[in-house]
């Protein structure tokens, strides 16, 4: 279903950024209550996505795809139950795509004990392996 978009994200340098503004974006209209119909999702998400400085190009097709699959939804617990069925494929599909590429080089770092615990601890907060939250902060 994200193919094309996810395609078009893994070819920018600032992939895991746009990742987490899409995702974020799926989980704040899950957090709204005033949302009943796929058409009122849509106009947050449109709106949301147009303010957060992702490509128009990803945005348009992002915003094709809810059309799609939200245009004709009506009800406030059909239109939840199929964003959170978009947002765990959304997340299933990134996950698909970027498991693909294999990590086959190392890279190490000698830290003090005081900066190793910041990194674990950072990690942690963000519900990260440390190899993720450092590739996250370096923006892979």
């Amino acid at each position: 279903m994200f193919e094309g978009i996810l395609a078009e994200i893994s070819k920018n340098e600032k992939y895991q950024e746009i990742k987490d503004i899409i995702t974020c974006a799926l989980e704040e209209v899950l957090k709204i209550n005033n949302i009943n119909t796929g058409k009122e999702a849509i106009n947050y998400l449109t709106k949301r996505l147009s303010t957060s400085g992702l490509d128009e190009s990803i945005r348009r097709q992002f915003v094709h795809i809810m059309q799609k699959e939200l245009g004709n939804v009506s009800g406030k617990r059909k239109t939840k139950s199929k964003i959170k069925a978009l947002k765990k494929i959304w997340e299933i599909e990134i996950q698909t795509l970027f498991s693909r590429q294999k990590r086959t080089k190392w890279v190490s770092v000698r830290l003090t004990e005081d900066e190793y615990n910041l990194v674990v601890k950072q990690a942690r907060k963000e519900g990260l392996s440390i190899s993720d939250y450092v590739r996250k902060k370096l923006g892979f």
